[in-house]
């Protein structure tokens, strides 16, 4: 299917491409309008005639909220791209500590603020990552770091398990959680004075105090998660799909797998069988379905009305 989205040399084929980009604008409107929307991103090499290699390093910028998926594409990595498609948001941001973010999100050059920083949310996955690393250099005492982090993603996994409500989630992250993460910022703050500048485990301390106020406000809403899983699940299939077409021949082809993996991506949130799908869907718009009712067609409403539609699994590439 996304081999529609990228060949347009009849008639039907174009057709089907712009009505299912149109599906694709709308799950991204849905996304963007989020309470709660998480973003990260990862490269694509992209065919240019007018690059010196002849080949460029685009980016395809992934964002989860809504129960949805959203991928756009963006010829090079500046912030003003993403910052583009914020404008107008005001739900919380959840993503990682790339630089780019602060420049993201001061908006324009007379200092708009598009997200302010009490609305973005921090990753406990990307500060943990930081001290395996200095466990894996040897530095035995990321460990401790570690204990703490597992003892938080094993309350997080009882409130999964137990299928807990957002507000008894985060009665339960404040009895226990909250004193967990404390601990750890205690023996962070107390360790990092005494390491040694840019080794793993300073670098590991360093990067969790700039990230410690980002990431405890995950804590303060049972909506929030504590990490930016989700939405790097959903950046594999754009991973996998690399190591099999290597490059896209241009922006506009690289534009088409982002709408391809958007629609995709969405099927998969929901266990959703994309062929299925986009046959009943496309062959409802090109038979005049009213514009006023797509958000019937979205993979999370389809879902709930095709019960009897085969299922697939939630892994792999769209």
């Amino acid at each position: 299917m996304l081999g529609l989205l990228v060949d347009l040399r009849d008639k039907n084929t174009a057709l089907s491409a712009k009505l299912a980009s149109a599906v694709a604008k709308r799950i991204q409107e849905r996304v963007l309008g989020s309470y709660y929307l998480r973003a990260d991103d990862t490269g694509m090499r992209v065919l240019d005639r007018d690059h010196p290699a002849g080949v460029k390093r685009g980016h395809i910028w992934g964002f989860v909220g809504a129960e949805l998926v959203s991928f756009v594409y963006a010829p090079d990595w500046r912030a003003k791209h993403p910052a583009a498609l914020l404008q107008g948001f005001t739900g919380y941001l959840q993503g990682d500590g790339y630089a780019g973010y602060g420049a993201m999100l001061r908006g324009d050059d007379e200092g708009e603020v598009i997200v302010p920083e009490e609305r973005r949310l921090g990753c406990g996955m990307h500060i943990r990552a930081k001290f395996e690393k200095a466990a894996k250099g040897g530095d035995a005492r990321a460990a401790v770091a570690l204990a703490y982090f597992k003892a938080t993603y094993r309350i997080e996994a009882a409130c999964k398990a137990e299928a807990l409500s957002p507000e008894a989630r985060l009665a339960r992250r404040h009895e226990l959680s909250i004193p967990v993460v404390d601990k750890l910022y205690e023996w962070i703050q107390e360790l990092h004075l005494r390491l040694v500048p840019n080794t793993p485990l300073y670098i590991a301390t360093q990067y969790a105090i700039n990230q410690e106020a980002a990431w405890r406000r995950c804590f303060t809403d049972g909506r929030f998660e504590i990490d930016n899983d989700e939405v790097e699940r959903r950046l594999r299939s754009v991973a996998l799909g690399r190591k099999n077409y290597l490059f896209a021949g241009s922006d506009k082809g690289a534009e088409r797998l982002a709408v391809g993996y958007t629609l995709f991506g969405s099927c998969r949130m929901h266990g959703v069988n994309p062929l299925a799908w986009a046959t009943d869907v496309l062959g409802k718009l090109q038979g005049g379905w009213p514009r006023e009712r797509l958000d019937e067609l979205l993979p999370d409403a389809w879902a709930r009305s095709s019960p009897a539609a085969p299922a697939v699994g939630d892994a792999g590439a769209p």
